[in-house]
């Protein structure tokens, strides 16, 4: 399988990531972007987007990345830093680069932005790769 298939059946087998409009943009071996657009309904009630879409961004990148290698994974732990609050942004996005590939623990650094690049978040994830492989079920 390819990347470029990887990402297709990735954001098209996702039902909670595609209700929130994630988007995979870019995958690579151990790498990972994905984006989503800001609604109104994503605010909390200062106004600024709400902790758990970051943090779901976040995790939806490492997820992707750890599944870069052709198998389904699961998240198994995470420390998540809120660096900044996203106010007014158009669109969000993360970035998840591969720190330690293991037999089955996979470990990534994971950075969210704003549409003007701010660093908003940062954290790690520890992925488990599952045994089962990737398939278009």
């Amino acid at each position: 399988m390819t990347f470029e298939e990887i990402k297709e059946l990735r954001n098209h087998t996702n039902p909670f990531a595609n209700g929130l409009g994630m988007v995979i943009t870019e995958i690579q071996e151990g790498y990972a972007r994905v984006e989503v657009p800001i609604q109104g309904s994503m605010e909390n009630a200062a106004h600024s987007v709400h902790g758990g879409l970051m943090y779901t961004l976040c995790d939806a990148a490492c997820g992707a990345a750890a599944a870069s290698y052709q198998y389904k994974v699961t998240t198994v732990d995470s420390s998540f830093h809120y660096l900044r609050p996203a106010i007014e942004c158009k669109m969000l996005y993360a970035i998840a680069k591969e720190v330690k590939h293991g037999k089955r623990i996979m470990v990534y650094d994971v950075e969210l932005f704003d549409e003007k690049d701010t660093l908003l978040c940062k954290g790690i994830f520890s992925m488990m790769q599952l045994k089962f492989p990737l398939t278009a079920e």
